[in-house]
């Protein structure tokens, strides 16, 4: 058993529940951070595309 202490409560668990815990929230995390960045890449795009043609 393993004791996790979080910011609002304290969990025990088994090493292979926290191992899972922690995968998915990096995994949820990291889905999070690349559908942003592909968003900030596309916005930067149209605006340097639309800069292009006003001139």
């Amino acid at each position: 058993m393993l004791t996790l202490n979080y910011l609002i409560a304290r969990s025990e668990m088994t090493v292979a529940a926290a191992v899972s815990l922690f995968t998915g929230i990096g995994f949820v995390l990291g889905l999070l951070i690349t559908i942003l960045w592909r968003l900030i890449r596309k916005g930067k795009k149209a605006i340097a595309n639309k800069q292009i043609q006003e001139q």
